[in-house]
């Protein structure tokens, strides 16, 4: 099986819609990195406060947050969103 499902929830689509332009470049082309990859992309990493979501770093100041099932081969990003403000709302 090739490839992996990226699907965008409704928070991320929001929060995708309110970035500038090159932030939102950047935030495409992760998507695309994610369905060729997976989501073990280089910096990637398993939040401890939240086991299950991951976050990756992207244009300088930003994060993704996204959660996987390995055996749906599906990434389900949900936030996107500068890093001061990214993890707000989340569990501690």
């Amino acid at each position: 099986m090739n490839g992996w499902k990226v699907e965008v929830m409704p928070r991320a689509r929001k929060d995708l819609r309110e970035l500038s332009e090159g932030p939102r470049r950047a935030a495409l082309d992760l998507f695309a990195e994610l369905m060729e990859l997976g989501p073990g992309l280089e910096g990637a990493i398993e939040l401890r406060a939240n086991p299950g979501t991951w976050r990756v770093r992207f244009h300088d100041s930003y994060r993704m947050l996204y959660s996987v099932s390995r055996t749906r081969r599906q990434i389900l990003v949900t936030r996107i969103k500068p890093s001061a403000n990214a993890y707000e709302g989340m569990k501690q």
